[in-house]
């Protein structure tokens, strides 16, 4: 995606939070959402990332660039968007999009070492009470995140490990997923300095925990 004019930029260092958003539409795309954003004249768009109804996952910006998703918070908040309206009649992501929703948080987590009370929804920043973005309940969220996280505790005596060959399409953070681990916990097992590259074929150790 690009501007006319220079994108707002932060170093990856300076990300602390992750922001969480519903786009309040029934539908929506990186393009959609592009040209909402221009109208607005918005210097930046507002998301770093967009999760759809089926799950797919689309890249809006790397993370360098400052999105405006809560204002007052974005040098330090890395914004993720649900598309869907979620504040309406009880409506709430589908099964994929929580997947992929999951999935995107606890890989950007680690990514940029952010703990789970960082996890935010929209309104549950400073000064933004009043929204009601994300129409999810963060609490439910943050839970799901914490029990993986607790899984993922280096234990020898609860812990064994098995191999599993990288499919096609996989990814890190997908593999953490299945076998209810973290990315970081995978990097450690296999030394794996770049999380964002592995190859079809690679054999990795994945953690089966006993307790």
């Amino acid at each position: 995606m690009g501007w006319h004019v220079p994108f707002q930029t932060r170093r990856k260092n300076q990300i602390r939070k992750i922001g969480i958003h519903h786009s309040a539409t029934e539908t929506g795309s990186r393009e959609a959402f592009e040209d909402h954003w221009r109208r607005k004249g918005w210097r930046n768009g507002g998301y770093s990332e967009i999760i759809h109804q089926n799950g797919d996952v689309e890249i809006c910006y790397v993370p360098t660039v400052v999105t405006n998703g809560v204002g007052g918070h974005n040098t330090p908040t890395y914004n993720i968007c649900v598309v869907g309206n979620y504040r309406k009649n009880g409506t709430q992501p589908s099964a994929a999009q929580m997947r992929s929703l999951l999935e995107r948080i606890r890989f950007n987590m680690n990514r940029f070492n952010v703990p789970i009370k960082k996890v935010k929804g929209h309104h549950e920043f400073l000064g933004h009470h009043f929204n009601i973005c994300p129409g999810m309940k963060m609490g439910k969220i943050r839970k799901q995140l914490k029990v993986v996280e607790d899984l993922a505790i280096s234990n020898e005596s609860m812990m064994i490990t098995k191999a599993h060959e990288v499919q096609h399409g996989e990814t890190l953070s997908g593999i953490a997923l299945q076998y209810r681990t973290t990315v970081h916990e995978l990097q450690r097992l296999n030394n794996l300095n770049n999380p964002d590259f592995i190859k079809t074929g690679q054999t990795l150790q994945v953690p089966v925990y006993h307790f």
